[in-house]
């Protein structure tokens, strides 16, 4: 469920085929059943949040139409803190233009409105390893990348982050989610609390956002990376 592979309310392995791009289609374990990834050209896929999202395609690969069907009974997590729709606008400010994730419930709201009416593409992948790597890859293309990720993502992707984004000195926004700075939250080792302290053991810079006050702090991340050579990362203190 954290990964979004199969919603609250769903049974079954194969309810749920996560949309892969055309270029990368690999297979993942779900509810026990090893399964591949339908191809995006022509076909009607659903990618799971904790709503379904039904893309269609023509045979070109276009996107043709879109619709989000929400999960009976399910209501949004949504932060008293920072506003999703700030977020937005601070990423579509910075130019950002294509922001690889994993859909994780704390942005589940941002990334439906990015979806509903944003030129920022989103490029969903199974792993936040891959997401550096892709990230990596769109910066040496001259693209604006950014990859939003949990904190345990950041924990699952150092090696992707040591090897590929530090080795070939690719600098990208790297959005990190991490649940408050209250006692509650800090006595909660599934809320994340060691962000800051990895990042700094890495020796990659970062800033941290508490407020929606804070988000210029996403314009200063990619300014960084205009003549950086290494990610820049962003604690969204939700």
């Amino acid at each position: 469920h954290r990964r979004g592979f199969i919603p609250r309310g769903l049974t079954g392995p194969k309810k749920v085929i996560m949309d892969q791009p055309a270029i990368h289609r690999p297979a993942w374990r779900s509810h026990g059943s090893l399964f591949p990834a339908l191809p995006s050209r022509g076909t009607r896929t659903i990618i799971s949040l904790t709503s379904l999202i039904l893309r269609e395609y023509d045979e070109s690969g276009t996107e043709i139409a879109m619709r989000i069907i929400g999960i009976p009974g399910h209501v949004p997590q949504t932060s008293q803190r920072i506003s999703t729709d700030a977020v937005r606008q601070a990423l579509e400010r910075a130019g950002i233009t294509y922001l690889v994730t994993i859909p994780e419930t704390p942005y589940e709201t941002l990334l439906r409105d990015l979806l509903h009416d944003s030129s920022i593409e989103i490029v969903q992948v199974c792993r936040e390893s891959e997401g550096m790597g892709i990230c990596s890859g769109l910066t040496y293309g001259s693209k604006r990348a950014a990859l939003l990720c949990s904190f345990k993502g950041l924990y699952n992707s150092i090696d992707s982050l040591l090897g590929v984004a530090l080795r070939t000195e690719a600098s990208f926004l790297l959005l990190i989610s991490e649940a408050g700075t209250s006692a509650a939250a800090a006595s909660d080792p599934e809320r994340g609390q060691h962000s800051a302290a990895l990042l700094k053991a890495l020796e990659i810079p970062f800033s941290e956002v508490e407020s929606t006050e804070g988000l210029s702090r996403i314009d200063e991340a990619v300014a960084q990376t205009e003549n950086g050579t290494q990610p820049v990362a962003v604690i969204l203190h939700w």
